[in-house]
């Protein structure tokens, strides 16, 4: 493993000589790509290069903790853990939670040709979580004024899967936060207006994987997007029992295989 601070950003990559393909994976919100070596390694030993790196506020990349005035800064994120690939082999984009959501907005803002899937676990497109409706009008009418201001994010460690010891770990982990900010808050909301609305303009290959234990984010949502999307190589594959973290999940194994066999059908 490869770990170095590139524009701000704390980058990780995995990498082999006889690589099949490049996948560049996205974290969550409110955590970091640490949480994501197991699957790194896991890609690796299948024969992929591996990029990943904290998003701008979290980790260990610089930044307001959990701030963004844009979405868009997610994407400039992206494209430079993109940039990081140096071969012509096909790059597929892992995103989970947030990162899947990004994935899903960077499959109708972006058309980038080196891209050829997008593989989103339990994306967020609606949260689950109980979020008392005077709390979202507080931010969206403070935003302006404090955007930088803390929201609690409501994610509790028990929430996240079924593993205990993934779940004290998170509980434990000093890079993890509990908290969004106000910015964070009313720019994801555009942005998943924006999602929501251009999904005639989807095209990429797409898998999505949906924890059916999910509390964290919406699974109907989810899927209803993926049936609007008008892409002609799309599979869905939910995985009953599991909770929101589907590659941290006792029975990650079947997730991470799964990613692995749909990217080399498309090699």
């Amino acid at each position: 493993m490869i770990e170095e601070k590139i524009e701000g950003r704390f980058i990780r990559e995995w990498k082999r000589d006889d690589n099949k393909a490049n996948i560049v994976i996205v974290h969550g919100v409110a955590e970091h790509s640490g949480r994501y070596i197991h699957a790194a390694e896991y890609f690796q030993e299948k024969g992929f290069n591996v990029y990943t790196g904290d998003l701008v506020g979290h980790g260990l990349s610089d930044g307001p903790r959990v701030f963004i005035k844009s979405a868009d800064d997610y994407i400039d994120d992206v494209n430079l853990f993109i940039r990081r690939v140096e071969n012509s082999k096909p790059t597929f984009i892992l995103g989970h939670s947030m990162g899947g959501f990004i994935a899903l907005y960077y499959g109708v803002k972006c058309h980038n040709p080196k891209i050829k899937g997008l593989i989103v676990s339990s994306p967020y497109l609606k949260e689950r979580l109980d979020i008392p409706y005077g709390k979202v009008l507080f931010g969206r009418a403070v935003a302006k004024l404090y955007p930088g201001l803390a929201l609690k994010s409501g994610i509790k460690s028990y929430m996240v899967c079924r593993d205990k010891e993934v779940c004290r770990k998170y509980e434990e982990d000093k890079l993890n936060t509990s908290i969004v900010t106000v910015g964070w808050f009313t720019a994801m909301e555009k942005a998943r207006k924006y999602t929501i609305e251009n999904a005639p303009g989807f095209h990429y290959p797409c898998l999505m994987l949906q924890a059916g234990g999910d509390i964290i984010v919406d699974p109907k949502v989810n899927k209803s997007y993926f049936e609007s999307i008008p892409s002609e190589d799309k599979e869905y594959v939910l995985f009953e029992g599991f909770y929101h973290e589907i590659l941290n999940d006792p029975e990650k194994e079947k997730a991470l295989s799964k990613i692995s066999e749909w990217i080399e059908a498309r090699l």
